[in-house]
């Protein structure tokens, strides 16, 4: 149990036999690093948006849609094992 103390509250029910209901693995570093660069992407736009620079259509929500889906990459990398 002394492992367990050193793992966090967390994950010490592992070891008393209970069940995780989402077991949750780190991402690779190519899907995190795919989820900043588009969270990334996602202020610039803001930023160009709220300066008033003139945008394509491509960008109805200024970044906000880019960004979901920027957190729902970082998302999937946590939830899939090998993502």
């Amino acid at each position: 149990m002394a492992a367990a103390a050193k793992i966090g509250l967390a994950h010490s029910r592992a070891f008393v036999g209970e069940r995780i209901m989402f077991p949750l693995t780190p991402p690779k570093q190519l899907t995190f690093l795919i989820s900043v660069a588009l969270a990334l992407a996602a202020v610039v736009i803001r930023y160009l948006v709220y300066t008033g620079v003139e945008m394509p259509p491509v960008f109805p929500t200024g970044g906000f849609l880019l960004l979901l889906i920027a957190y729902l990459v970082l998302v999937a990398g946590n939830l899939f094992e090998g993502a």
